[in-house]
C-alpha cells in the first residue's frame, strides 16, 4: 500500500522539471563591441562635415550639448573640420548583466589624437565612452566620454563570459559612497581655490591638487589685471558606477563649472576679434562675462581602508555656454 500511496503522489505532483533559465540579456560583450564599432564610423564622418543631424543619430545628453556648443565656436573661431577618420586601434567593452531597460555599457576607445589643423596624429588618445539605450526600439547612442592615460586603463572587475558588474549609488565600504563623489570634488575645488586648502579624500592629480594650484594662479592673475572672478561647481544628476577589479568602484559623473567675470563700474570687459574670451562670446563690450564648463570624469573608489583616497583619472572639459551682459558704458577700455 506505500508503494501504491507513493506512486499516487509522484503522479498527481508531477516530475520537477528543470530550473528556469534566466532571460538573455539585453547586450553582451561581442554584441557591444559591435555598437562601438558602428558608432565610430558614424562619429568620424559627422566630425569631418561638421553633420549635426548625423550627430544626433549616435549620441544624446552631454554629447550634443558639447557637440552643439562646438559647432557655434568653431565657426566663431574659424577651427576646420576633422581632416581624416581616426584610426580605431582597440575597444574593450564592459557590459552588466541586463533584462530589463534602459540598457547601458562603458567603452575603452582607443584612438590617436589630432594636431591644430584637425589631422590625425600618431599620438595616442583613450577615450571611455558610455553608451545607453532607453527602450528596445531606440538606437544605442553615446551620452558620455572622458579622456585617461593611455597607459593607465582601468580595471574592471569581470566574470568568466567578461561581464561587468554594475554598484549601487548607494554602494558601502567605500572611500565614499558614488552618490557623493562628485559633491565631494565639487567641495574640494571650491575649498581649494578660495581657501589654498582644499578639503576631502582625493589624490593628488591633475583634477585636483594641480586644477586648484592652477585656479588659484589665474584668479590671482585676473585680480591683478583689476577683473572680479568667481567659480561655482554645480552637481550634474548623472552617475554609473561599476565594479572594480580590487574591490573597489569606477565612476562616472560630471560637474559644471560656471565661471563669472566683472569689472568694476568704471571699466568693462571687451571680446575682441581675436576672440580672447572664446568662440562662445560674442564680440562686444560687457559688464560681465559668464562662460559654463562641462567636466566628464571619472574616479576610482577603492575599499575603505586607512589611507585610501579617490582618485580622478579621467576628464573631458569643454565650454558648453556664455552668458553676458552688456555694459551700460558708451566708452570703455
Amino acid at each position: 500500500m506505500l508503494a501504491v500511496a507513493t506512486a499516487m503522489l509522484i503522479g498527481a505532483c508531477g516530475f520537477p522539471g528543470r530550473p528556469a533559465s534566466p532571460p538573455p540579456d539585453i547586450i553582451t560583450p561581442a554584441k557591444a563591441l559591435a555598437v562601438v564599432h558602428d558608432y565610430w564610423k558614424m562619429n568620424e564622418q559627422a566630425a569631418m562635415h561638421q553633420d549635426s543631424k548625423l550627430f544626433a543619430q549616435i549620441e544624446t545628453g552631454f554629447l550634443t550639448e558639447v557637440d552643439q556648443a562646438s559647432a557655434r565656436a568653431d565657426l566663431a573661431l574659424g577651427r576646420p573640420a576633422l581632416a581624416a577618420p581616426g584610426p580605431l586601434r582597440h575597444v574593450t567593452t564592459y557590459v552588466p548583466h541586463q533584462h530589463r531597460y534602459p540598457a547601458e555599457f562603458v567603452a575603452l576607445i582607443e584612438t590617436v589624437q589630432v594636431d591644430q589643423d584637425s589631422h590625425p596624429t600618431n599620438d595616442p588618445l583613450s577615450l571611455y565612452e558610455h553608451f545607453t539605450q532607453p527602450a528596445a526600439r531606440d538606437p544605442w547612442k553615446s551620452d558620455f566620454d572622458a579622456e585617461i592615460d593611455p597607459s593607465h586603463p582601468l580595471k574592471f572587475a569581470q566574470d568568466r563570459d567578461r561581464f561587468t558588474t554594475a554598484l549601487p549609488a548607494d554602494a558601502s565600504q567605500l572611500v565614499l559612497p558614488p552618490s557623493r563623489v562628485a559633491a565631494s570634488l565639487a567641495t574640494y575645488l571650491d575649498s581649494g581655490v578660495l581657501l589654498g586648502t582644499p578639503t576631502g579624500p582625493f589624490a593628488p592629480g591633475p583634477m585636483t591638487t594641480k586644477s586648484v594650484e592652477l585656479q588659484r594662479a589665474h584668479l590671482s592673475y585676473m585680480s591683478n589685471q583689476g577683473y572680479i572672478e568667481a567659480t561655482d561647481f554645480t552637481v550634474l544628476p548623472y552617475l554609473h558606477t561599476y565594479r572594480s577589479a580590487d574591490g573597489g568602484a569606477i565612476v562616472l559623473f560630471a560637474l559644471r563649472p560656471s565661471n563669472k567675470v566683472s569689472t568694476d563700474p568704471t571699466s568693462c570687459i571687451i571680446q575682441p576679434a581675436n576672440h580672447q574670451w572664446g568662440g562662445l562670446v560674442p564680440l562686444g563690450t560687457y559688464a560681465s562675462v559668464t562662460i559654463d564648463d562641462l567636466l566628464q570624469l571619472v574616479a576610482t573608489d577603492p575599499p575603505a581602508r586607512s589611507g585610501s583616497k579617490v582618485d580622478v583619472v579621467g576628464v573631458q572639459e569643454d565650454q558648453v555656454a556664455a552668458r553676458v551682459v552688456p555694459s551700460p558704458l558708451k566708452h570703455c577700455s
